[in-house]
């Protein structure tokens, strides 16, 4: 109980204690021979013993005060450099105003000299001791094993510099040969005492001169384009060389350091990274202080806007999934981000199906949600040709369950989780979300429930996309499948994609569609090739690329929006709008969902099925030779 008395300090700071009272009389007998030299005699009068003693009671006094002598100064760090820099100026203050109070006849150049000395002193003898302890606290971890690493890092920028001060920070700035940056002003400059060699034109000089075998890219903001262009010039030349990345800034978690955020590059990096703004103001008015309920929060979208609504201070999120494992899975996940980002939320997880109407109400009526996020839904194209009924009961009648409780529970605004696959649908599963706009838009028109549609395409490394299954099939030696050779798709992250979605349901005014610009669509036999080529393999030779024809419901390209919507720009460049008001909803379109029974569902046969959803969704054909799925791949 001692250790806890306000008093108490630790042996270092007894140490630097010591050292302080030290360098105050250093400092003052310094200032007065450095005035007074070579008449030190003749101004023997100006030199006061007692005027030593006041100031170090001032000065160690103030010190306490500001705790300067509970900081732990190994692992210190700027902000207590100020700190201590600030107690100083009060000291001199204090002891200033005292002379002029007390002692008319004092030199002030001699008591500013003395201050600069004590200042100096103070903090210079705690950055040697910081440097000291880190120094060998790196080379106490690495005794054991050498550490034979001789690191570049790409990026000279705030990143760099913050990546190297951690390095050094654990004893290891010696593995550092230095940077490369495109940015010619910075060329020949030392950051932290590591010189910037050029751009990627050095490369090569650096590499072979200094035996480089690791590169670090720290640049979090850079593009999918810009990251392509570092690697294919790193693999150019050197193939086997390890290559790390900071992660987006969309992935970065604001606790974590840059060291332990780096990993190792992934396709996502070279295909889906752009540089993305978002109106952090608007989604912070409109999210903050909110209860916000998510269906399909275990999936990889649901998931990730649960993450990036812990970022606006939401009051409280209600997670809702249907599968066991991926709840639990989410809570592992959304503890590990609250405490990486150093935030606390009230987080309720709850097991439902959307089909289960009874067990929402009560949800909703436990937790009086204010926005919904509908995330929940069948996605699997090929899948869901063939559970056809439950496609339908789950995307049509488990969205119409959500909107009903949204109306019954006066929800401020609900937020459907779309796909481009609803645009001109020519499987069941796009012409099931096609119909789940039709009712959300109807319910706006109908009701007045403030509704958001936002639609988008592939997400990168979701469940169920084409990425991990080229992965998986790369790893097994080949052969990596794709339906045909000239099929394209959009691809975005899954943050972006998360994060563009709550921004453009911030812009809801009311019932309007939001469709997400997803860039270039990508070839998706150009993507297995770079897969590949990704994994130090070469396509056709080594990795064999074979073409197994179209899976059922499957198209070559995929559309955002229908011809007669007419896309109007917002605030953000990544988000277009589609004006509710264009769109006539048909009102025996809804009575044939409104009247139908999910369960009459499951008593017809596949074509009936067809038959019933061309009927709510006129953009949807079918051809009856196209139901036999019995010799059909569903998986490429």
């Amino acid at each position: 109980m001692k250790r806890e008395n306000k008093l108490y300090i630790s042996k270092s700071n007894i140490v630097f204690l010591t050292f302080d009272i030290f360098i105050i009389i250093s400092s003052y007998i310094i200032s007065f021979i450095l005035r007074f030299y070579p008449e030190i005699i003749r101004y023997r009068k100006y030199f006061i013993k007692e005027h030593v003693f006041i100031e170090i009671i001032l000065y160690i006094c103030v010190f306490f005060i500001f705790k300067i002598y509970k900081t732990i100064w190994a692992y210190s760090n700027i902000k207590d450099i100020y700190r201590l820099s600030i107690a100083n100026l009060l000291s001199f203050f204090i002891f200033i105003i005292y002379m002029y109070l007390f002692y008319k006849g004092f030199s002030r150049l001699m008591i500013m000299v003395n201050f600069f000395f004590i200042l100096s002193g103070t903090v210079f003898i705690r950055a040697i001791y910081r440097d000291y302890f880190s120094r060998r606290n790196g080379k106490f971890k690495n005794s054991s094993e050498k550490n034979l690493n001789k690191i570049l890092i790409i990026g000279a920028g705030e990143a760099g510099r913050t990546l190297l001060q951690e390095i050094i920070k654990i004893g290891e700035d010696y593995n550092v040969v230095g940077f490369l940056d495109e940015n010619p002003s910075k060329k020949g400059n030392l950051l932290n005492g590591k010189k910037v060699f050029g751009g990627l034109e050095k490369l090569q000089k650096v590499v072979d001169d200094y035996g480089v075998n690791l590169i670090y890219i720290a640049i979090p903001s850079a593009t999918s384009e810009q990251i392509n262009k570092i690697v294919n010039n790193i693999k150019k030349y050197y193939p086997d060389i390890q290559i790390k990345i900071i992660p987006s800034l969309l992935e970065l978690s604001t606790g974590v350091s840059l060291i332990k955020s780096l990993r190792d590059i992934s396709i996502e990096d070279l295909l889906g990274r752009e540089e993305i703004s978002i109106d952090t103001s608007i989604i912070s008015d409109v999210y903050s202080n909110k209860i916000i309920f998510v269906t399909g929060a275990g999936g990889s979208i649901g998931s990730e806007i649960c993450k990036q609504l812990l970022k606006y201070n939401v009051k409280k999120l209600i997670a809702v999934g249907r599968g066991e494992y991926s709840i639990y899975e989410l809570v592992k996940e959304l503890e590990q981000f609250q405490a990486n980002n150093q935030i606390e939320r009230d987080i309720v997880y709850k097991i439902a199906n959307i089909k289960n109407i009874d067990l929402l109400d009560v949800i909703f009526d436990s937790y009086k949600p204010d926005i919904v996020f509908h995330a929940a839904a069948h996605k699997h194209v090929p899948l869901m040709e063939i559970n056809e009924a439950e496609a339908i009961h789950n995307n049509i009648y488990g969205t119409k369950n959500v909107l009903d409780l949204c109306l019954k529970y006066k929800v401020e605004r609900f937020v459907l989780v779309s796909t481009d696959k609803a645009v001109n649908p020519v499987n069941v599963m796009g012409a099931t979300k096609r119909a789940a706009e039709l009712l959300t838009i109807y319910y706006n028109k109908k009701y007045g429930l403030k509704t958001a549609i936002v639609r988008f395409g592939n997400v990168l490394g979701s469940r169920g996309s084409v990425i991990p299954l080229f992965i998986e099939q790369i790893k097994k030696g080949g052969p990596v499948t794709i339906t045909h050779p000239d099929i394209i798709r959009y691809f975005m992250t899954i943050p972006e994609a998360a994060i563009l979605m709550i921004n453009a349901a911030a812009y809801c005014e009311n019932g309007d569609i939001f469709v997400l610009d997803m860039g270039k669509q990508y070839k998706i036999l150009d993507i297995a090739r770079k897969l590949i080529e990704f994994y130090g393999y070469i396509p056709d030779k080594d990795i064999k690329i074979e073409f197994s024809g179209l899976r059922p419901g499957e198209k070559l390209y995929e559309e955002l929006y229908l011809d007669r919507e007419d896309l109007a720009e917002t605030l953000n460049k990544k988000i277009f709008r589609i004006k509710p008001d264009k769109i006539n909803i048909d009102e025996n379109v809804i009575s044939i969902i409104l009247n139908t029974n999910p369960s009459d569902l499951f008593k017809m046969n596949s074509k009936d099925l067809r038959t019933w959803l061309s009927n709510v969704v006129f953009e949807y054909r079918f051809k009856e030779v196209e139901l036999n799925f019995s010799n059909k791949k569903l998986i490429s």
